[in-house]
């Protein structure tokens, strides 16, 4: 297992994985300082190694000098980009924005901030800096879905109505001519303080949406015949444990893999690693199930 580990057992945050060229790339955060986001490789989606970081935090003054949260690494012309999770030290904590890097390899990054980013919550659907009961806005963790040459992204934010504790939604936001414009909530489950950590993928005909739920610290998930229709949940709809936290999904040729960190202990400050993934399918009823790594049995010896 991986953990990224330096001075505590717990350093590795949230994650994302993208497959290039036969190559893994994983992408974390470092807890608790916030302050880069480091890079991994594997040649087998289970052994890693540690890379020159991604990105740190800007200078002071910039909009992300304070610190660095959730990503999204997607493919991008004949190079690719970083949606990131940034914090001002101006705000204290009380705001967050999705913000842009770019690389030709993956290896190298560089920030910029055209396009209208870094980008921020606004009415009519969600709290913004004026109007949030709790004093500070969720407004993190980007993931990037792409379907019929249409982009869109997912954010974990708030609603701008409903009780205080329950306002956790899956915030949407289509690309369009070049910017990013926020729409209606993609899921708005009333239950919830927050859901983290989104993303979405199709499987069998169904789209499946995955969020991370602070609540028990476990991974649950959604579906609906349409991508912008009304999301359901299956009476269970645990989809990983307790302790596996921040789950993302990564295309793996015909392969639909998982990864998410593991709390190995019931407190905070216990030690957290990243344990092999895990394949996604579904059952007969539509359900999602997890299934063996595809390369277990490559590894198998007679």
């Amino acid at each position: 297992m991986y953990s990224g580990k330096g001075f505590s057992e717990w350093e590795i945050g949230d994650i994302d994985v993208i497959k290039h060229k036969g190559l893994y790339h994983l992408f974390h955060l470092i807890i608790p300082n916030h302050d880069y986001i480091a890079h991994a490789v594997s040649k087998d989606g289970i052994t890693w190694k540690r890379v020159d970081n991604a990105i740190f935090v800007g200078q002071p003054g910039s909009w992300d000098d304070d610190m660095l949260w959730t990503m999204s690494v997607v493919p991008e012309g004949d190079g690719f980009r970083m949606y990131y999770t940034g914090l001002m030290m101006e705000h204290k904590g009380t705001l967050q924005r999705i913000g842009v890097a770019t690389s030709k390899d993956l290896f190298v990054w560089e920030k910029f901030e055209t396009e209208g980013f870094p980008i921020e919550p606004r009415p009519p659907f969600y709290e913004d800096l004026d109007e949030n009961p709790r004093g500070w806005v969720s407004f993190r963790d980007p993931f990037i879905y792409r379907e019929n040459s249409e982009e869109f992204m997912l954010i974990c934010a708030r609603a701008n109505t409903g009780p205080i504790s329950r306002r956790g939604v899956v915030a949407f936001a289509k690309r369009d001519g070049g910017e990013f414009k926020l729409k209606a909530p993609l899921l708005f489950p009333y239950a919830y303080d927050d859901v983290e950590c989104p993303c979405l993928f199709k499987l069998d005909g169904y789209y499946y949406l995955l969020g991370s739920i602070r609540e028990d610290v476990k991974v649950r998930y959604w579906y609906c015949a349409e991508m912008t229709g009304e999301y359901h949940s299956f009476h269970n709809d645990v989809l990983m444990p307790p302790g596996n936290y921040a789950a993302r999904v990564v295309q793996d040729g015909n392969h639909i893999l998982i990864y998410s960190f593991y709390v190995m202990g019931n407190s905070v400050d216990s030690p957290r690693v990243l344990p092999p993934p895990k394949e996604l399918a579904t059952n007969e009823r539509g359900q999602l199930v997890l299934k063996s790594y595809y390369r277990w049995e490559k590894m198998k010896k007679g």
